[in-house]
Order: C-alpha cells, then structure tokens, then sequence
C-alpha cells in the first residue's frame, strides 16, 4: 500500500469508528426514550424500542467490520502507520500473545490426527516440523517478532476459509509458503 492508500484507509476507518459510536449512544438513548413514553404511548415506545435495537445491530456490524479490517490492514506493514493497525500489532507481539500463538500451533500439531477436529490432518502431519519450529521461535523469549507476522499467524489459525490448515480448497502449497512468511518476520 502506498501513502495514499494508507490515508485513504486511516480515514474510513475513523468514519466507521464514528458511525459506530453513533450507534451505540443512539441505542440505548432511544430504549430510554421509549421505556419513559411507554405509559402515554405504546406505540411510540414499540417504535423506539426497535429503533434501540436497529441502532445496536448497526454498532454491532460496525464494530465487526472495522475489527476485521484492522486485522486485515495489519498484515501490510505499510499499514502500521494508522494508530488504530499499530496498537493491534503491538498487542499481537506481546509476550503473552505470542506465547498463545505458539500454543495453538502446537495444538494443531498435536490435535491433527485426533478423528471430529477441523484441522486436515495429512497437511499438519505433513508439515508438523514445520509448524512445531514457527511455535518454537514464536514463544523464544529473546525473540523478536514483526506485527505483520503475528497477524498473518494469527490469519492462519482463525481464517477457516483462507486457511490451508482447515480448507481443502485452498491448495497444500500454501501452507509451507505461508509458515515460511511467518518466518520471515521473526529473528531470533
């Protein structure tokens, strides 16, 4: 991503941060509103109160959304420029998240062949050295981890669909190319 981009990006996500504070104050002022007309009107207070609820789904969405695109920004390290793409890679690479990171992998590793998971058990077994190493280097205490790492690692666990750790059709290929940028952004 280039500067541009970045700035571009940075103010949507201020105006959905926004929009989505809108929508929580909007919420429950409107269920106030309509619990407090209730006695003189019950249809006026119906109408507030799923206004209320509207208005929350809406904050909801929102919240959802934007979470989803910082995760996604913070695995371009141009991105790390925005404050709110900053603090969630820093979070990603503290040593109590990297060390959950590494857990986890080595949950898959072990888990993988275990029949009713929804891990593909030939890849992990597959790669499981692999995995086991980028564990390894995840949870070194002296290590130092890149966000744009962890964030991907993190990708790779969580992202069912986009994972060739969970789905078939992504090809098995993947997976080595996708530990071995992992890698890339930690030193040890």
């Amino acid at each position: 991503m280039n500067a541009r981009e970045v700035e571009t990006v940075g103010r949507r996500l201020e105006r959905s941060r926004i929009r989505t504070r809108d929508a929580a104050v909007a919420a429950p002022a409107c269920a106030l509103l309509g619990a407090s007309i209730a006695p003189f009107t019950l249809v006026g207070s119906l109408a507030l109160l799923i206004g209320a609820g509207f208005a929350a789904l809406l904050a909801l969405a929102n919240l959802l959304a934007r979470r989803d695109a910082v995760a996604r920004l913070a695995l371009d390290p141009s991105a790390y420029t925005l404050a709110e793409v900053r603090r969630y890679g820093d979070r990603l690479t503290l040593p109590t998240e990297r060390q959950r990171l590494a857990a986890w992998l080595q949950e898959v590793v072990r888990e993988a062949p275990i029949p009713g998971n929804w891990y593909l058990a030939d890849r992990v077994a597959r790669y499981a050295a692999q995995l086991e190493s980028l564990a390894n280097d995840l949870a070194a205490p002296r290590g130092n981890v890149l966000p744009a790492s962890a964030a991907a690692c993190l990708r790779l666990l969580t992202h069912a669909t986009e994972s060739p750790l969970y789905n078939p059709d992504v090809p098995a290929e993947e997976l080595p190319a996708m530990i071995q940028r992992i890698r890339h952004g930690i030193s040890t």
